[in-house]
């Protein structure tokens, strides 16, 4: 079924021809709403071990949504798939090419850091993670975020550590 949505007008636009882009067929779908299809048939392929058919379809997806805002969730589903076929070194490479610049860092490190502690069992590495997240996009909110991840993993001595260093004013 979900194959057969990749093939509805409107889902594709990389490669797709702008009289076909923009014709009067075309489904009104958000950027979300197309990433979402991809991704779910994505883990819908992985979960059937179908990993080739995952990967040529994580392939198109990265085309479709390359410079996107929906371009860190075929990034974190990539990682997911890497980790479903056991190439956890991979998932954590892809997932290192985020730019601290990208308002879309803070969610790719936070995936790593799903991937340290749960794969790994490396908290300190899932401490950095979130400590690198404040260093380079500090606000009141990654503070937060970071406290709550120290205080997952090493309780309220470190979470206390955390906020020695208040966050900058809101802008």
């Amino acid at each position: 079924m979900l194959e057969e949505t990749l093939k509805l007008p409107g889902i594709r636009t990389v490669g797709v021809q702008a009289k076909q882009a923009q014709g009067p067929s075309m489904l009104p779908m958000t950027l979300g709403d197309r990433a979402q299809i991809f991704t779910m048939l994505i883990r819908s392929y992985s979960k059937l071990g179908r990993y080739d058919d995952a990967t040529k379809c994580m392939q198109d997806s990265t085309a479709e949504f390359g410079g996107t805002p929906e371009e860190v969730t075929v990034l974190v589903v990539n990682a997911d798939l890497a980790i479903q076929k056991g190439e956890v070194d991979q998932a954590l490479s892809m997932l290192k090419t985020m730019p601290p610049t990208s308002p879309h860092y803070p969610a790719a490190k936070m995936a790593m850091a799903d991937i340290y502690v749960k794969h790994r069992k490396d908290k300190r590495a899932f401490a950095r993670c979130y400590k690198e997240i404040v260093d380079h996009q500090p606000s009141a909110d990654n503070y937060l975020i970071l406290g709550d991840a120290l205080l997952a993993v090493h309780g309220t001595q470190i979470k206390a550590e955390a906020w020695t260093e208040p966050p900058p004013p809101p802008t």
